[in-house]
């Protein structure tokens, strides 16, 4: 859950499950990213690990042009609507097939222009202007 494949060079450290391991060996296959991490030396041993997430260190961020952000910076910022006020925080960002998706309580806000108008991350604001039906008033 990246846009910055870098993070998967050979020789970077990534964190499987809290411990650090280095990356040995990476290509892509089908569009996806396929790498051969330290200590793991065979497809039985990287089963134990499907479905997990590799983590990189903060100080390992990408340098961010001024409309870019890291998706994880996201949660916990507040959510304050044109028509609605204050909804609450998000909770999760939710990676989908066309696009992302904030969970704000049990409100699913599309990441995209049309309902997000900006994002205020020194005020921890995200303003957004949703339609009538997205968000259960009761």
């Amino acid at each position: 859950m990246t846009d910055f494949p870098e993070r998967f060079d050979v020789g970077a450290t990534v964190y499987l499950k809290g411990n650090p391991l280095k990356i040995t060996d990476a290509g892509f296959h089908r569009g996806l990213i396929q790498i051969k991490l330290e200590g793991i030396t065979d497809r039985t041993a990287a089963e134990a690990f499907r479905n997990e997430y590799l983590e990189a260190e903060e100080e390992e961020r990408p340098d961010l042009e001024e409309d870019e952000f890291i998706t994880a910076d996201l949660i916990g910022l507040k959510v304050v609507d044109a028509k609605h006020g204050e909804i609450g925080k998000v909770d999760n960002v939710m990676l989908m097939p066309a696009h992302e998706m904030l969970e704000v309580g049990k409100v699913l806000i599309p990441l995209v222009a049309e309902f997000v108008e900006s994002i205020d991350f020194e005020k921890g604001v995200i303003h957004t202007t949703l339609i009538d039906g997205m968000i259960d008033l009761n």
